[in-house]
């Protein structure tokens, strides 16, 4: 589809990393991700994302974007909408990732169907499986800052400390930067999980 061939076309165009979903209502097949993608759009059910009706995993899984051994991924301001009935017995995982790492999901809307499942099998909007690492799934913005501010002081300090040596810190990073010293191995858990 048009929506795969941009997802797709991000690691080789050379424009960013970044596709956009103007306003309006996507119908799509199943989604494939890639690595250091950035899906956005203009806000929860304003840019939407619906699944075609029969594009499904399997008879029991129907997912509208996976994303495996990817890094680097965020999904921000739109609707994932898995278009199942009411009466539906798969599971519905409007954004799946597998083994990936650094990932940030904000101001999105996961929907599984029309209305809520209540017939016993309730969708899982976001699934995770392996070793996850660096997941962010939240709407508190300030406390994806914080994290993400965090994180990029963990990495500096554990890859290239000489750029911190001498570099005047504001309160904040100083709190961090001395709670990394006390606690190097121990990182702090994103927001929403």
């Amino acid at each position: 589809t048009a929506i795969q061939n941009a997802i797709n076309a991000v690691p080789s165009s050379g424009a960013g990393d970044k596709v956009y979903f103007p306003r309006g209502i996507y119908i799509t097949d199943r989604l494939t991700g890639v690595d250091r993608v950035k899906l956005y759009g203009d806000g929860m059910g304003i840019s939407v994302l619906l699944l075609k009706p029969g594009a499904t995993a399997s008879a029991s899984i129907t997912e509208i974007i996976k994303f495996t051994t990817k890094t680097q991924v965020t999904l921000e301001g739109l609707t994932f909408h898995g278009n199942r009935l009411l009466n539906s017995t798969s599971l519905v995982q409007c954004a799946v990732f597998s083994a990936c790492t650094n990932v940030v999901v904000q101001g999105c809307e996961l929907r599984a169907s029309n209305g809520d499942i209540s017939n016993g099998h309730p969708g899982e909007a976001l699934g995770f499986s392996g070793a996850c690492e660096g997941v962010l799934v939240s709407g508190n913005h300030e406390a994806v800052r914080r994290w993400r501010l965090a994180a990029s002081l963990r990495r500096t300090a554990a890859r290239r400390p000489d750029l911190l040596e001498g570099r005047e810190a504001s309160p904040e990073e100083r709190a961090i930067l001395d709670d990394l010293a006390k606690r190097p191995e121990a990182p702090e858990d994103p927001p929403g999980r």
